[in-house]
């Protein structure tokens, strides 16, 4: 455990395709979904488990930090980096990089979403201790990738060239989620991984893709770094960007290292149908449910009881106040169905 390995984990986000479970005053990196603790609790711990906990920064929003404080005790305000609004992933990893940089000029960042889920802690720790390793060799940054196990349309891939040495490889492209026809081709290319959204590299490096590749958004980093606080002036300024659009698409030294941990980013309602359990019918049933006569089901109640019968390849969400019912192929587009929904429901 070294006092120059830093963590940045994002945790800003309202986690749309999980509505209406998730929603903007409980997005989904608070819910108990696979596990009975919560994905940003299970980060949390897993990244605990190898750090300082000194050393571990949440990016988000003040309203969302509050509940975030409830949920991880341990945490007080100095592990906090406040965003006084959504300027999507590029502004957040930057201003925590510049903040941790001030700390330590040396300091070797890992960035981690805050609501995936990832199963075996030990092969998952191996992956960023072998990452290290790598960057004490190699200048650039370096994104964990996933052995794609079947054709996904839920995840965006990577496509790797040449071996750097055992295990890393190069980066060709990112590739944003596919149809089912590209991505029954990715499975079968070995250059094809699924993304992870974590990402490992020196502070130091990346303040320098920022100044080269988004220099607008750097000059306002600098004075971030200085004051170790964030000007709403300065703040307001920032035009809204993501790090892969911003950085990874842009920048030339990008390394993967093929990693051996059970992975899912829980994204929707699609993907968390495959992850769980299921009776003989292949139905996943949370909550009080009776399922007759039914098939390839996902069905949640947190209240009263759900009745499906004669029902196939459906999710079935009852909540207090909403109940969603939408084809299990067309769950990734519940985002799309949000923007008509009043704001009382989001």
């Amino acid at each position: 455990m070294k006092n120059n390995h830093f963590h940045i984990i994002i945790a800003g986000g309202s986690g749309q395709r999980f509505w209406p479970l998730s929603r903007l005053s409980k997005p989904k990196q608070l819910l108990s979904l696979i596990h009975e603790k919560s994905l940003i609790r299970l980060t949390v711990d897993r990244i605990k488990s190898f750090s300082l906990l000194e050393n571990i920064f949440i990016v988000s929003n003040q309203f969302l930090a509050d509940k975030i404080s409830k949920e991880i005790p341990e945490f007080n305000n100095n592990n906090f980096i406040i965003e006084p609004s959504a300027k999507n992933t590029a502004p957040a990893i930057g201003i925590a990089t510049a903040i941790i940089n001030q700390i330590d000029p040396t300091a070797v960042i890992s960035v981690y979403p805050s609501d995936h889920y990832i199963s075996n802690t030990d092969n998952f720790k191996k992956a960023i201790f072998d990452s290290y390793d790598f960057l004490e060799k190699y200048e650039g940054i370096l994104v964990l990738g996933i052995q794609a196990s079947k054709p996904s349309t839920a995840y965006g891939y990577i496509q790797v060239a040449n071996i750097e040495k055992e295990n890393f490889f190069k980066v060709s492209k990112f590739v944003e989620k596919p149809n089912i026809d590209k991505a029954k081709i990715f499975i079968q290319d070995n250059r094809y991984y699924w993304n992870s959204g974590v990402f490992i590299f020196k502070s130091s490096y990346m303040l320098n893709q920022f100044k080269y590749l988004l220099p607008d958004l750097f000059d306002k980093l600098i004075e971030l770094d200085q004051k170790k606080t964030i000007s709403l002036d300065n703040w307001n300024q920032i035009i809204p960007i993501s790090f892969d659009h911003g950085i990874l698409e842009k920048s030339k030294e990008i390394y993967m290292f093929k990693s051996q941990f059970d992975w899912s980013d829980v994204g929707s309602w699609d993907t968390m149908y495959d992850y769980l359990s299921k009776n003989k019918e292949d139905n996943v049933s949370l909550g009080n449910n009776i399922i007759h006569e039914s098939s390839g089901n996902l069905i949640y109640c947190n209240k009263g009881l759900t009745v499906v019968s004669n029902t196939n390849n459906m999710v079935i969400i009852s909540t207090d106040d909403v109940t969603l019912v939408i084809s299990k192929d067309k769950a990734q587009n519940i985002k799309d169905i949000i923007k008509t929904i009043e704001n009382k429901y989001r």
